[in-house]
């Protein structure tokens, strides 16, 4: 495995995690990646053009804690892929996402191998989805906005 880049993770973190209590450590993480690239020996393209922003932050309350990922970009064989999220509220997740380009499922689980896992096929994406987890749950579909192209 080949890695090459620059990374940089500071992370102050203070207390106990219990999702019984729904209690998390107060965190604030920042995560950065940039210029990245990753290499197997065993499959011929390389992950290329990493870029990524990350943050999380709470206060101890799962409620008020937050996760953004600011943008993750590469391009795998050429096929360019980003993402960007925003999730608040980790007791009942408030998210906000934007996925765009293209994501050959084949390759990415050669490069990162799931146990047990065989995928296959090509997402094409341009999408934004933005909602509440407990509304999807309940199956109240409308509540959430989801947008993109249709083909």
């Amino acid at each position: 495995l080949t890695l090459k880049g620059l990374f940089a993770l500071e992370v102050n973190a203070k207390g106990k995690y219990s999702d019984e209590l729904k209690l998390m450590p107060q965190v604030a993480a920042k995560a950065n990646i940039k210029e990245g690239y990753v290499k197997y020996d065993g499959f011929p393209e390389a992950l290329e053009a990493l870029n990524m922003a990350a943050s999380v932050n709470s206060d101890g309350n799962m409620k008020t804690s937050s996760a953004i990922l600011e943008y993750l970009k590469f391009t795998l064989d050429k096929e360019p892929f980003e993402l960007a999220a925003n999730v608040v509220n980790f007791d009942d997740a408030n998210y906000d996402a934007k996925f765009k380009g293209i994501l050959d499922l084949a390759k990415m689980t050669k490069l990162f191998p799931i146990e047990g896992s065989t995928l296959s096929g090509k997402i094409v994406a341009d999408i934004k989805t933005k909602g509440i987890m407990s509304d999807i749950d309940a199956g109240k579909y409308a509540n959430t906005s989801t947008s993109g192209p249709t083909w």
